[in-house]
């Protein structure tokens, strides 16, 4: 369900100085807001993109950035949640395949757009795509969070007259076959790969992880496109970020802002009217680093700001209930598939029993802080499906507020208070060890921090000491990686395409570069996530019921709820929530009243 509120923000000393203005009458100079162009559109982000190379990070404020600058060959349509061409000319032609190694498997074969090029004019081919796969799949690129993704294209053959032809083995056909061999940014070859390090190197054998190691050890080219592949140029600097999409990095001021500014004689642009996927509005995007909640409030005041992103908080009511924001703003409200959860380190000495885990669960108020935080917007969960899906288990009960279930749950797992400090300890291979936990969380998050110190009260009076941390997310991102953390609250937004957890619950995903940061899973988990991959109609469902009170009983992470999010964005433009993430999509962003 998406439904306005319209509100307006309190001007500053009656407004004068920020309001829309031109240099005269007459004058052929933009309008201005706060000094700068109406035709910019500034977006607060609560904390920085750690690199803009898609393939090497996780990072969804990453992803608000580079999603302008990358383009993939097809896409869900924000508004419509339609699966729909992006970089290519249609759908793609598909066929089984029935014979050779890769039986069992399915071939996509698509054609890039006729218009689409690179920045220098060169055009997008099949080389580009072979190459964004090669390079996802070299064991040796750092932080890479698509090797999982896409190690089931085991081949790509480029159609011998037309280079814009190519055609996609997937093996072997899952239920996600389409979205893996077309749901991806692509990557220009010869801008990241200018000496060709990759062009004779075998799809099929990178696509094995343990034929992959071996290549990386005895070809020098994996390990020379790694290291460049790697570097800061390709993570920051402009000129070499770049990709096929409607905008190109201007400007990156480490800690401020980054800057993406529209391509001039952009070839999608003449696209647009009927295939308006491709529309791109604004003159600039700049991503503002803001992590302060009051200095966003001063912002906005100040029209320094024309778009922020808000969940459910105290930040948000006082905008909707403050009379006289009556003038610049617009909120627009939707429901998302997003979930607030709190990943536990399951393989942290102190929670690697179950028990402990659902302990520390039981001691989490998620009822309260859906009520304090987030003012009863939202839903609440049993794990890590929302109940909007169709695939989510009703069957399973809330976990409930309970210090006596706590209690009862670290006594049977051996941890008592033997020294009367207040705190439970154990004996672990040797060494007495308390029952504390760190619980790392950025400063600016508005469900995290006090989440956290709500743990921390109720969790004392279980005996389990709470040490709430606060870092940068990209710190905490480096904790994640090395398993170096105990509890560390997130926020997700799920794709509209059937949940695949895969990615983030399969063992093959516990590694530094891997998704899987709690560490969880075994063979039965992997064999139900394999199921809801392969599996059709009433197994598959089943697999889906199965594989969620796995989570339930394991506990890897406390799921807390699905939330009601806000979008406020500056009335100048006419604006609209998606409910696909990041629930905002400024490129389509018109000034109001232009054609």
């Amino acid at each position: 369900m998406n439904f306005r509120l319209t509100f307006f923000l309190l001007s500053i000393a009656c407004g004068s100085s920020i309001l829309l203005s031109s240099c005269g009458e007459g004058s052929s100079a933009p309008n201005l807001v706060a000094g700068r162009e109406a035709s910019d559109l500034v977006i607060r982000q609560e904390a920085e993109p750690d690199v803009l190379n898609p393939i090497c990070t996780g990072s969804g404020y990453a992803t608000n950035v580079f999603m302008h600058i990358f383009l993939p060959l097809m896409e869900y349509h924000p508004r419509t949640l339609e699966y729909v061409p992006v970089l290519v000319k249609g759908e793609p032609e598909v066929r089984e395949v029935t014979e050779g190694p890769y039986t069992g498997g399915v071939r996509y074969t698509y054609e890039f757009l006729e218009e689409a090029r690179w920045d220098d004019g060169t055009p997008v081919t099949a080389a580009d795509y072979a190459f964004t796969v090669k390079a996802a799949l070299n064991p040796l690129v750092e932080g890479n969070r698509w090797r999982g993704y896409l190690s089931s294209i085991k081949q790509v053959e480029a159609d011998p007259v037309n280079p814009k032809r190519f055609s996609v083995t997937v093996f072997p056909e899952f239920a996600g076959s389409l979205l893996t061999s077309s749901n991806f940014l692509i990557y220009p070859a010869h801008v990241y790969d200018a000496d060709g390090l990759l062009d004779n190197i075998d799809i099929g054998q990178l696509s094995d992880a343990d034929a992959a190691s071996a290549l990386a050890a005895e070809n020098p080219g994996l390990a020379g496109f790694a290291e460049a592949f790697n570097s800061e140029k390709f993570a920051r600097e402009p000129g070499f970020v770049q990709g096929c999409g409607p905008y190109a990095l201007e400007a990156w001021e480490t800690g401020q802002y980054i800057t993406l500014s529209k391509k001039q004689d952009w070839w999608g642009e003449a696209l647009a009217s009927e295939r308006d996927i491709l529309a791109a509005y604004p003159e600039k995007l700049i991503f503002k680093t803001i992590p302060d909640p009051a200095t966003t409030a001063a912002m906005l005041k100040s029209q320094e700001i024309d778009l922020v992103f808000l969940p459910p908080s105290r930040e948000l009511m006082d905008i909707r209930e403050n009379d006289l924001t009556r003038e610049h703003y617009e909120v627009i409200e939707t429901e998302t598939d997003e979930i607030y959860w709190v990943p536990m380190n399951t393989q942290s000495r102190v929670l690697q029993d179950r028990r402990v885990r659902k302990a520390i669960a039981h001691l989490m108020d998620v009822d309260q802080m859906l009520e304090e935080l987030s003012f009863g917007m939202g839903q609440r969960l049993i794990g890590p499906i929302p109940p909007s899906r169709a695939t989510y288990h009703d069957g399973l009960p809330l976990i409930d507020f309970s210090v006596e279930k706590a209690v009862a749950l670290l006594d049977s797992a051996g941890w008592i208070d033997s020294d009367g400090n207040g705190i439970r300890d154990k004996e672990i291979d040797g060494d007495q060890v308390e029952l504390k936990v760190r619980y790392f969380t950025s400063s600016g998050s508005a469900v995290g921090k006090p989440a956290g110190l709500l743990l921390k009260e109720n969790a004392r009076q279980a005996g389990v000491d709470v040490d709430v941390q606060y870092k940068e997310f990209k710190v905490i991102q480096r904790n994640w990686a090395e398993r170096d953390y105990d509890l560390s609250p997130a926020r997700m937004r799920l794709s509209p395409a059937p949940f695949d957890p895969n990615q983030r619950y399969h063992t093959s995903s516990d590694r530094p570069d891997g998704s899987n940061i709690m560490g969880f899973g075994n063979a039965e988990s992997d064999a139900v996530i394999e199921k809801i991959r392969y599996a059709e109609g009433e197994e598959r469902q089943q697999a889906y019921l199965d594989f969620q009170e796995i989570v339930y009983r394991e506990q890897p992470a406390i799921f807390l709820y699905s939330p009601v999010n806000a979008v406020i964005v500056h009335n100048r433009f006419d604006a609209w929530a998606s409910s696909r993430r990041p629930g905002y999509f400024p490129q389509y962003f018109r000034l109001s009243g232009s054609n």
